[in-house]
């Protein structure tokens, strides 16, 4: 899949899965609404900076609202 994104249009993304980490870390699954591909973030990941898109060819950023914003292109 492309990394020619509009970059001003953020998706949804879905949440397949959640978990907890000992001791107190709690996890969900992200699937990218770009590419597809699932990532693991913590809770605390989200609310901070965000989590990157663990596909390299993708790079979207999914935040704590619940949104994934796609890479800039050039």
């Amino acid at each position: 899949m492309s990394t020619e994104y509009d970059y001003d249009a953020a998706r949804e993304y879905a949440v397949v899965g959640s978990g907890l980490k000992a001791p107190s870390s709690n996890w969900v699954d992200i699937k990218c609404p770009f590419c597809g591909t699932t990532s693991r973030a913590f809770i605390w990941s989200l609310s901070g900076g965000g989590k990157k898109c663990v596909n390299k060819k993708c790079g979207a950023k999914h935040n704590s609202t619940g949104s994934t914003s796609p890479v800039k292109t050039k």
